[in-house]
């Protein structure tokens, strides 16, 4: 934990850090699923080896930032790599499923609809574990998925559906509900392999998790084809190259800063910094990369961040409960 006097300074720090990464990291990524390279008007052929070079460069990050630090996590109690298999095959998953949506939604459909993971979670904590939520939780839901429903049912701007490479609304929702589904595995697998090995830290997960992205990526995109089609269109447009390169460094330098985050203060300040970053990456879409948005979009986009605050301030107030004695 941070001490008192350099908390702020900390804290900032980790906002800044979050917030240029990832808004930088989103604009890469929206430019390049949606701009043609060239006279010819080519796209990128594979939105998927995007997540294998951003593995690679977050366990580099990983490791150097251990080997910098001097931490080890190689005690009995530590996770190997092989702990985080399963995380590590969700995690590639996941990830590949958000990106490829961008071929069929715009960004900021695709950041709100990630943003909804609570929705999810409390229905299925409702109807399979018996568990109990608050009038302002239900309420939070309630904003984030009819807000989600108005956007995605809201007309879009001829602009907006011109940028993308094959428009489907339902494919593109489908896909990001797929990559929440396994992220929520994913999350929960790692909650339970650090329960299970506490001395486990958070860059050797991360490195470990990477790791495991760089196999599963690796093997999918050079059995179909895709990595030396990319390979070959970066190497044909130099400026999609740049583009992958910033898309990879942000991705690691945003990893770092999340860590560094939910260790020095917690999950609620984290939740805080990457929910409010997702409301400047839709402006920064909306303004920079001419997304526009019509008016039933920004209502509905409205609905999910009023039930995304909500969310925050119930977290934040809610008293922890007592310990029996």
């Amino acid at each position: 934990r941070a001490a008192p006097g350099g908390s702020l300074v900390l804290l900032l720090s980790s906002i800044l850090g979050i917030y240029g990464s990832y808004i930088c990291q989103g604009y890469v990524s929206e430019r390049i699923s949606t701009t043609p390279y060239g006279g010819g008007g080519e796209r990128f052929p594979s939105l998927v080896s995007l997540n294998l070079l951003q593995a690679l460069a977050c366990s580099l990050a990983a490791f150097l930032a251990m080997a910098v630090l001097g931490k080890k996590a190689d005690g009995v109690k530590s996770a190997s790599m092989m702990d985080f298999i399963l995380p590590g095959l969700t995690s590639t998953i996941g990830p590949a499923c958000g990106l490829l949506a961008l071929k069929n939604i715009s960004y900021p459909a695709q950041v709100l609809a990630k943003s909804c993971k609570m929705v999810p979670v409390m229905i299925s904590g409702t109807i399979f574990y018996n568990k109990k939520y608050g009038f302002a939780e239900y309420v939070a839901a309630l904003l984030i998925g009819v807000g989600i429903g108005v956007f995605s049912l809201a007309k879009s701007s001829a602009k907006a559906q011109q940028k993308l490479a094959s428009p489907n609304k339902m494919l593109g929702y489908g896909l990001c509900v797929v990559n929440l589904f396994f992220d929520g595995y994913t999350n929960a697998k790692e909650d339970d392999v650090l329960r299970l090995k506490p001395e486990t830290t958070s860059l050797s997960m991360m490195m470990h998790m990477n790791l495991w992205n760089v196999v599963f990526n690796g093997a999918y995109l050079a059995y179909n084809g895709e990595l030396a089609k990319a390979s070959a269109f970066a190497q044909k447009y130099p400026e999609c190259a740049t583009d992958a390169l910033l898309f990879c460094l942000t991705g690691a330098i945003g990893q770092l800063f999340i860590y560094f985050t939910i260790n020095t203060f917690g999950s609620l300040a984290l939740t805080t910094i990457t929910t409010t970053r997702k409301f400047f990456s839709v402006l920064i879409s909306v303004v920079l990369l001419a997304t526009p948005l019509l008016m039933g979009q920004w209502i509905g986009a409205g609905m999910v961040f009023a039930g995304l605050g909500m969310s925050i301030f119930v977290k934040a107030t809610k008293k922890p409960k007592k310990k029996a004695t």
